[in-house]
């Protein structure tokens, strides 16, 4: 089951399908929005995409907006798992460009962009759900 098939079993009216987005296309094709959702994206995408991402979303995010971005982490330079260590390897062998993020550095780029971290939840695989507000 896909995301699209989530939203539509939900009952929700207020939310989009999903967006195929080229973070380096500007203007993005949306207009302000409350909330941003992303999953398993910013360990793919070159670190410049990631920086392109946290720029653009800065243009769409109302104030008190929401950003939820899924995925794996490292904290402090380190695996939170050994399984993100080989996930890591495994990233970085398909492409020199794609690996695990540092924490720190994603929020530095967020706080750049006017969002502060509400929630770091753990979820299962060793991924985290983390949840911004924009001021």
């Amino acid at each position: 089951m896909g995301i699209q098939q989530w939203i539509d079993d939900s009952g929700l009216e207020n939310l989009r399908a999903p967006l195929a987005l080229d973070v380096f296309d500007r203007p993005w094709p949306v207009g302000e929005c409350d909330g941003l959702y992303t999953a398993n994206t910013l360990h793919i995408m070159p670190w410049s995409a990631v920086e392109a991402f946290f720029e653009g979303m800065a243009h769409h995010l109302t104030s008190g907006g929401r950003l939820v971005i899924y995925g794996p982490f490292n904290y402090e330079g380190k695996f939170t798992s050994e399984s993100n260590r080989g996930f890591d390897v495994w990233l970085k062998a398909r492409g020199e460009h794609q690996g695990i993020r540092d924490i720190e550095k994603v929020l530095a780029l967020a706080e750049g962009g006017g969002l502060s971290l509400q929630e770091d939840n753990p979820m299962p695989a060793n991924n985290r759900l983390l949840v911004f507000t924009r001021a």
